[in-house]
């Protein structure tokens, strides 16, 4: 297909096992949090989009002659870490953003969930831990409220827990669909559907078998299941927006998708809520289990324990009307009286150096200091911070760098040896595009200034 190329846009180290990785809400930053097997949460900002010639990392034993091979201008995404978070004490194995931007909440075999302060990070909220009437065992899984008032989290204590966010104090724990749940299943990925109207978690047992429970918002009734797997239900993606099809009768009616994937390799849609059957099952996707799922319009992203990601594509006439984000707030807002805000369109005060603005001088992110990595410094400063008012270079270190400019001075030989690298890959942009606004040369001449205070 030709909308995938098959390589990487970036690839960014870690210290240890992936468990999750979430893009924050907000379409204008793109911002990412991981968590893996060491307890620290890390957080990446994009700095920047270039052009690579070929590709990244490509397979040595390829078959393809020299004179078949072609040059292709491929994009490179460059990320830097913002912020690293500590409080957990043992494995991360789920996180995730709130609909509104303002938390991220992350859980862990150390039986804590965590609420942090997304708008000024690393700041901690609070722990839900078993004191406070949450699990006695790891956590492996949440789900924030669409509507932003429950936070749901399931742990191998074999219960599911209901939060509410304005008291952080868990009104509801339900048991008996998990009573016996087997512990060796590693994730328990949960999803609400975009209305907010029901929760599925995964990892319930109904006469024997595994399937996915059904909790509805109303009276938190549990009578329902999504049956026919083999084995435990692990992961569970709601598409975020509503869907609308036309029946028999010529009256729409709005329904959720949601994707199911288990242990036994499938991954099954559902179109709820039509809970008798799902709309197509793909049997034996990977060699082994799903172990996450995320959507993008009408394509869907599937990753396994075997290291594989298989991308399944469908088109309107397979799911039906794909409802506007608009469209789905306005749901949300009929059902429960709140308006949905956009989190790219919410002001963001000048004391939160957490969240990227859409103008003004928080768009600027570059490695850090140890790495120069000199041309793309200067290709970002120059393009990205053309209507960008600098006021002092002391600010602008801060803001390229992550710190405050230190006190002892470069050495001279490397300081010059930058002024050149910097001039002339000032030069090239300039030669390149010619429709670079005359602030981003000077903040380019600004930085070359500013790096006399380097250490």
């Amino acid at each position: 297909m030709p909308a995938y190329n098959n390589h990487p846009m970036a690839r960014i180290p870690h210290s240890s096992s992936i468990n999750c990785v979430r893009w924050t809400r907000d379409p204008s930053s793109k911002r990412l949090v991981c968590g893996g097997d060491d307890p620290v949460l890390c957080i990446y900002e994009c700095t920047g989009v270039f052009t690579s010639m070929g590709s990244i990392d490509q397979p040595s034993s390829s078959t393809t002659l020299p004179s078949e091979q072609q040059e292709i201008l491929r994009k490179v995404e460059n990320y830097r870490c913002t912020h690293k978070l500590f409080g957990h004490t043992l494995d991360v194995l789920h996180l995730d953003w709130s609909p509104d931007g303002k938390y991220l909440a992350s859980c862990s075999l150390d039986n804590s969930i965590i609420i942090w302060n997304a708008r000024k990070l690393p700041e901690k909220l609070t722990t839900l831990k078993q004191s406070g009437g949450g699990h006695s065992r790891g956590v492996k899984g949440l789900a924030w409220d669409p509507v932003g008032r429950f936070l749901a989290t399931q742990a191998e204590d074999n219960t599911l827990k209901i939060w509410q966010t304005d008291s952080w104090t868990c009104v509801h724990t339900f048991s008996e669909p998990f009573a016996e749940s087997a512990i060796s299943t590693l994730f328990c990925r949960m999803d609400w559907s975009p209305d907010g109207c029901f929760l599925v978690a995964p990892c319930a047992m109904n006469n024997g078998g595994p399937t996915a429970k059904i909790f509805m918002r109303k009276d938190w009734a549990y009578s329902r299941d999504l049956v026919g797997f083999r084995k435990a239900v692990c992961a569970v993606r709601a598409h975020p927006h509503c869907f609308q099809r036309t029946n028999y009768s010529g009256t729409n009616s709005n329904f959720a998708c949601f994707a199911i994937g288990s242990r036994d390799r499938s991954i099954s849609i559902w179109l709820m809520p039509n809970f008798a059957r799902p709309l197509v099952v793909v049997e034996k996707v990977f060699k082994d289990s799903v172990v996450d799922l995320s959507w993008c319009d009408l394509t869907l992203a599937a990753s396994s324990k075997d290291g594989v990601v298989r991308i399944l594509k469908f088109s309107d006439n397979e799911i039906g009307n794909m409802l506007s984000t608009q469209e789905t707030a306005s749901i949300i807002e009929k059902l429960y009286g709140i308006k949905q805000h956009n989190t790219s369109d919410e002001h963001i005060n000048n004391n939160d150096d957490s969240f990227s603005s859409t103008n003004g001088i928080q768009n600027i992110a570059f490695p850090s200091s140890s790495d120069f990595g000199y041309t793309s410094i200067c290709e970002s400063l120059a393009r990205r911070t053309a209507e960008t008012t600098i006021n002092s270079e002391e600010e602008l270190f801060k803001v390229a760098f992550g710190r405050e400019p230190p006190k002892r001075r470069v050495s001279m030989e490397m300081l010059k040896r930058f002024v050149r690298k910097a001039k002339r890959q000032k030069n090239g942009i300039e030669q390149q595009n010619n429709s670079i606004p005359p602030n981003g040369s000077e903040n380019l001449l600004i930085l070359v200034k500013m790096l006399k205070l380097m250490e």
